[in-house]
């Protein structure tokens, strides 16, 4: 197998337009995040909820958790999407 046109070019995430460094992640091996496409939605879990008028108070409704995270990535990882970050820019 041969490796990716973008590994032997040396276009890592970190040198690419979209990535966003990350100083603290809980993911092991992440440097930061790629912020091209909006973040991904998860469900988390469920929670019961209160509502403001309750016609039978044994039935307890449940709301979903949703969070949004955008893609962890490390610094040896790239992508077909890899855009050089322009010169001069922060």
């Amino acid at each position: 197998m041969r490796e990716h046109r973008n590994v032997s070019k040396k276009h890592f995430c970190p040198a690419c337009d979209h990535f966003h460094y990350q100083a603290s992640s809980n993911v092991p091996g992440a440097a930061g995040a790629c912020l091209l496409n909006p973040p991904s939605v998860f469900i988390v879990g469920m929670v019961p909820v209160a509502g403001a008028v309750m016609l039978d108070p044994e039935k307890q409704q449940m709301a979903p958790v949703i969070r949004a995270y955008y893609p962890p990535v490390g610094r040896e990882d790239t992508c077909s999407q890899w855009t050089v970050r322009p010169a001069g820019e922060a």
